[in-house]
């Protein structure tokens, strides 16, 4: 097998970044981020957010679990017992008000079925609401003073992730270019490595959400042999790409370091809030595979980004 990785011609896409685009952009943070509007003029209502103290009472005295201080709480959410947030609703700011409830018959603690009476004083009511894109919205949701200033910082956001994507569509070309070169199909037994790891790595997914496999395969109604087969298309592409790499590795005698393995297993280890030996225990063969596999691919593809033939579009 012959691959020519030295040289080769790849066009690098225009990174533009167009005034639709930044006002797009805005437009969906605009959506997905509400301003919270500190009210001082009218009482709470359903769908505020209250800052709130409360003591709970039954028969006159405190009960356990039944005080907080500075508590947020949004009306009409139902988080609190029923009828909590309907009493809170229409008290203004700083005005002491008791809420009179009546716990569940089905209430745990030996409070079923119990009155309880609850002495409050709001400290703050917010409203939560879209602005529309303006001075307003730049300086309440995003602390920047004008639309402008935020203008100008979305649009680096975006001009650095159009770069970012276009230098991985750089290797992304150039690794196609070699993998057609290359013309392997894998064998029965690098297909079978390939998705066991999967299935693990899988699995390890699962787990971080509290399901097993047994729970998502009910769940879905689905068999293990569908989710392999999901899984077959990015396996053997997988399998491909460490195939190229492998053959310019020995060619180049280009490896990770035992510092850059080191440093790479604490990156990685921080990242997810664990310490080094945590990660190699957690399956001491996938993860530390897995490190050298990345740093091993980054090395490569490096070096020959670095020796290609870069046009721009």
């Amino acid at each position: 097998m012959e691959i020519k990785y030295k040289g080769l011609k790849v066009t690098r896409k225009q990174c533009i970044v167009t005034d639709q685009m930044v006002m797009d952009e805005l437009e969906q943070m605009r959506k997905n981020n509400p301003a919270s509007i500190k009210i001082t003029d009218r009482p709470a209502k359903t769908g505020d957010q209250v800052i709130l103290d409360f003591e709970g009472c039954i028969d006159g005295k405190p009960f356990e679990g039944g005080t907080a201080r500075k508590q947020a709480l949004s009306l009409g959410s139902g988080t609190f017992i029923q009828g909590f947030e309907e009493g809170v609703a229409g008290h203004p700011i700083g005005e002491p008000f008791d809420v009179t409830v009546t716990f569940p018959d089905n209430y745990p603690h030996g409070m079923a079925g119990k009155e309880a009476v609850f002495h409050c004083t709001i400290w703050q009511i917010l409203e939560t609401k879209s602005l529309p894109l303006g001075d307003e919205f730049a300086k309440e949701v995003f602390q920047y003073d004008t639309l402008d200033e935020l203008k100008d910082v979305v649009r680096s956001i975006l001009e650095r992730r159009a770069q970012e994507a276009a230098e991985a569509g750089i290797r992304q070309d150039l690794l196609r270019n070699m993998i057609e070169q290359a013309a392997y199909t894998p064998t029965e037994k690098e297909l079978e490595d390939g998705l066991a790891f999967g299935m693990r790595q899988f699995e390890k997914q699962l787990r971080s959400s509290n399901l097993t496999l047994d729970d998502y395969l009910r769940r879905t109604n689905l068999t293990e042999a569908d989710i392999k087969e999901k899984l077959r298309p990015g396996v053997e592409n997988g399998i491909l790409t460490r195939n190229v790499l492998r053959y310019i590795s020995l060619k180049e005698k280009i490896y990770p370091t035992p510092e850059e393995i080191e440093q790479e297993g604490k990156r990685i280890a921080k990242q997810i809030g664990r310490t080094v030996e945590e990660l190699l225990a957690d399956n001491q063969t996938d993860a530390a595979a897995e490190i050298i596999n990345n740093l091993l691919a980054k090395k490569i593809m490096d070096q020959v980004v670095d020796w290609a033939e870069i046009s721009e579009e």
